[in-house]
């Protein structure tokens, strides 16, 4: 640890990530949150897309460090620019409820909508709810029962029970 520190220290972004783990985990030292937190940061500041996510879920949530929600929009939407397909969906869930950004429920549905064609059930679980609602779109039945569909398939409870009423009124 003490000589990825000072590695780290001296720019090397592989002994940045080491002392994120280790601080992290706790492998060789005491567990320090916080400071894993910084180099977190550090690594994600060299556009490491994995490190961007994971340092945005911190600052979102308070690991180690305080919530800060904007710090932890940003970062995801970074990431997310990078097509990292958790960050995608993360920041569309901050865009829509406005989270750390100001709400922008358009702009979450279309990242919901690229979150869930490519393969991420929550998000196609939230696209079929924003379809079949009406929310900020026009109402499409057809197009959210496909979607409940897909993340049923994949074994999402609410939209097995949520794809079955449909099936069940012929809505």
């Amino acid at each position: 640890a003490r000589y990825f520190k000072m590695a780290a220290e001296q720019g090397d972004v592989v002994s940045m990530e080491n002392m994120a783990t280790i601080l992290d985990t706790g492998i060789g030292v005491p567990v320090d949150k916080k400071e894993a937190a910084k180099y977190f940061k550090m690594v994600a500041d060299e556009g490491n897309i994995d490190y961007m996510y994971n340092y945005a879920l911190r600052c979102r949530n308070g690991d180690g460090i305080p919530v800060d929600k904007k710090e932890a929009a940003k970062y995801f939407k970074k990431a997310a620019d990078q097509g990292h397909l958790e960050s995608i969906y993360n920041y569309a869930v901050m865009l829509d409820y406005g989270h750390g950004v100001t709400a922008d429920k358009t702009e979450a549905l279309k990242l919901y909508k690229v979150a869930a064609d490519r393969g991420h059930v929550e998000a196609m679980f939230d696209y079929a709810v924003k379809m079949s609602a009406g929310d900020h779109v026009a109402k499409n039945k057809k197009e959210a029962a496909r979607y409940y569909r897909m993340a049923a398939d994949l074994g999402h409870r609410e939209a097995c029970y949520n794809y079955s009423v449909m099936l069940r009124t012929g809505d």
